[in-house]
C-alpha cells in the first residue's frame, strides 16, 4: 500500500543505452542515491526478439525510502524489472506482466517523486518508445505540484490512520484475521466520521 508509479516501454533502436545510463548515474550521484548498473550496451545480436535469455541492460537507482526505479531492459529492448527476471523461469513474449514495472514512492515524499517523474519525462523523449506511465500521484499526467502534494498528503493521512489503528486495536485471542481487519476498518471509519 502506498503511492506508486507504474511504467513500461521500449528502448529506441536508434538511441544509445550507454548515454542513458550515464545520465541516470549523474542524477543518482547528484542526489546521493545508490544505483546498480547492468550491461551498458546491447550486443548486435541483442536486437532480436529473444525472450528466453536473462540478460539485463540498463540501470536501477534507489532513493531513500523508495523502491528501486528500474530503467532496465531485456535483449528485446523492452523494459523489465531485474527482480522479476531473477525469480521467473522461461518467460515468453506473451507474459506482458514481466514488462510492467512498479515503484512505490510514497515514503520518499513528493520532492523525490517529482525528480523521478521529471527524469522519466526527459528519458522518455530521448531514449524510449511506446512509453506509458501511470502515476498515482498524478504529477506525470497533470504536472501540477499543488495537486500532487495534496494527493501525497491524503495517502499519508490514510497510512497514519491505519498505523494508529493497528497500534490501538489489538487482535483478540482466536479472532480470525479477516474479522480483525473488518473490525479495524469499522473503527477507522467511525473515527473518520466523528472528525
Amino acid at each position: 500500500m502506498g503511492l506508486t508509479i507504474h511504467y513500461r516501454g521500449r528502448f529506441r533502436e536508434d538511441a544509445k543505452l550507454m548515454e542513458m545510463v550515464e545520465e541516470v548515474i549523474d542524477v543518482a550521484e547528484v542526489n546521493g542515491w545508490n544505483y546498480n548498473v547492468f550491461k551498458k550496451e546491447f550486443n548486435c545480436t541483442d536486437f532480436c526478439n529473444k525472450t528466453s535469455d536473462k540478460n539485463i541492460h540498463g540501470v536501477c537507482f534507489s532513493p531513500p525510502n523508495c523502491e528501486p526505479v528500474c530503467l532496465t531492459f531485456r535483449s528485446n529492448r523492452k523494459m523489465c524489472s531485474p527482480f522479476w527476471i531473477d525469480h521467473t523461469d522461461n518467460l515468453t513474449e506473451d507474459q506482458e506482466c514481466s514488462y510492467r514495472i512498479s515503484t512505490k514512492t510514497q515514503f520518499a515524499g513528493f520532492e523525490v517523486h517529482a525528480i523521478i517523474i521529471r527524469l522519466f519525462r526527459h528519458l522518455s523523449e530521448k531514449y524510449l518508445e511506446s512509453f506509458e506511465l501511470y502515476d498515482e500521484g498524478q504529477f506525470w499526467e497533470f504536472n501540477n505540484e499543488i495537486k500532487s502534494k495534496e494527493i501525497f498528503e491524503r495517502y499519508d493521512k490514510v497510512m497514519n490512520t491505519l498505523a494508529d489503528a493497528l497500534k490501538e486495536i489489538q487482535i483478540e485471542e482466536d479472532e480470525p484475521l479477516e474479522e480483525y481487519i473488518k473490525r479495524i476498518s469499522e473503527q477507522t471509519k467511525l473515527r473518520k466520521d466523528k472528525n
